[in-house]
């Protein structure tokens, strides 16, 4: 995780770029990547997709991220940047959008209720 310190556009930019590049080259080297760095996300939804999540996890300064197929808009307390997306990372969110990778698929599940007459959800 980068820490917190004065909000450079660049620097967040490049950040950004290097931490989707590192997730592989292909389509599923980033889905494994984001498998193993527990990284779920919801089909469709630009800022809760994993990618999106997986930037807003890693870098501190960012306070929203909506990842599209070539474009991610960054949000910091002083406004909206634009990092390229790459081509796996593109690959991804397209097959991952299409059902693919369900495994990544956050759990629409609702959190199981408390049992009767319990404050912490055990009998």
């Amino acid at each position: 995780m980068v820490p917190h310190h004065p909000h450079d556009p660049d620097a967040v930019r490049n950040n950004a770029e290097h931490l989707m590049n590192a997730l592989g080259r292909t389509a599923e080297d980033v889905a494994t990547a984001l498998m193993l760095a527990s990284v779920p996300g919801e089909p469709e939804h630009p800022g809760r997709c994993p990618i999106a999540r997986y930037l807003l996890d890693r870098d501190a300064r960012l306070t929203g991220v909506a990842v599209g197929s070539d474009m991610a808009h960054l949000d910091l307390p002083g406004g909206t940047m634009c990092a390229t997306v790459p081509f796996a990372v593109t690959t991804f969110i397209n097959l991952f959008d299409h059902g693919h990778y369900p495994g990544l698929i956050a759990s629409s599940l609702p959190n199981p209720l408390a049992g009767p007459g319990t404050t912490d959800g055990t009998e």
